[in-house]
């Protein structure tokens, strides 16, 4: 639930999200994307290649069919100045990362422009995912690989890391 700046401004390349805004809503002054039908959604189009897309997605599908948790991977070209927290937060919430009886979602999130990444984890996974831990993998895991343009590396560890930690407390 800790946030952590990811990137130097000049490792962020240019993107265009301008196909996607007419799709967004709003709830008060926040625009949200809708529901995508999958776990990993890169809203960027440019950040991961399809294939990479797919990996990542066949194997958070996997382990959400397993019903220990859900764990949804979103990246965002901007999200302006709001706070990640309150984005990440609000945007899991709308769209039901996790299964709402065990409340066991988590959301990874990441902001290319404002350099920043969140891991939200839903209170059925506060002890498995607590925030110190959140903090360490965003530090030892995706800002290193992200640092080297290695974005896909740095979100299928994280991914694994967040995994081997739900596990380890089923």
């Amino acid at each position: 639930m800790l946030t952590s700046p990811l990137l130097t401004k000049a490792q962020v390349g240019s993107v265009n999200t301008d196909s996607i805004t007419k799709h967004h809503f709003t709830i008060g002054q926040i625009s949200f994307p809708p529901k995508p039908n999958s776990l990993v959604t890169d809203y960027t189009q440019a950040t991961l290649s399809a294939d990479e897309v797919q990996k990542l997605e066949n194997k958070l599908d996997s382990f959400s069919n397993e019903k220990t948790a859900q764990i949804a991977v979103v990246i965002m070209r901007s999200i302006g100045t709001r706070d990640i927290m309150f984005y990440g937060t609000s945007l899991a919430k709308r769209w039901g990362v996790g299964y709402k009886n065990v409340n066991n979602g988590v959301l990874v999130l990441v902001s290319l422009q404002e350099r920043q990444a969140a891991i939200l984890v839903g209170t059925g996974l506060e002890k498995a995912l607590p925030d110190e831990l959140c903090h360490q993998i965003i530090q030892t895991t995706l800002i290193p690989n992200f640092r080297k343009q290695q974005y896909y590396t740095g979100l299928d560890g994280c991914t694994n890391e967040l995994m081997k930690y739900v596990l380890a407390k089923k």
